[in-house]
């Protein structure tokens, strides 16, 4: 991952050993810092996350059975308990669940 948007990608001044690519400008750590939708905003965010709830880190993998390419599984610890739906595809996926809860974090980085 490039840093900035220079010709050497933040990390030298000198000559690259590693091509920069051509996306250099669009790709690199301090554009991505200023999209709140971006990758380096979801991993930020699932960071978070994770330490804001210990089920997440340290409760047991639970498998689910999943279904339409999504991969189900739960953590619970401590009375909390969290469902996690990965869509394993390219394509939108639909998740049928009739049970009760709220959307902690999802890969649109939409308000919850």
């Amino acid at each position: 991952m490039r840093w900035d948007a220079t010709s050497t990608g933040g990390f030298t001044s000198g000559e690259p050993w590693l091509p920069m690519g051509s996306d250099v400008a669009e790709k690199n750590v301090e554009t991505l810092k200023k999209d709140r939708c971006s990758l380096l905003w979801l991993y930020r965010r699932l960071i978070e996350l994770r330490h804001a709830q210990p089920a997440l880190s340290v409760a047991d993998y639970q498998p689910v059975r999943s279904r339409n390419d999504i991969l189900l599984y739960k953590r619970a610890w401590a009375g909390d308990e969290f469902l996690v739906a990965l869509n394993t595809v390219h394509q939108p996926r639909k998740l049928d669940w009739d049970g009760n809860g709220k959307v902690l974090l999802s890969t649109y980085l939409d308000e919850m």
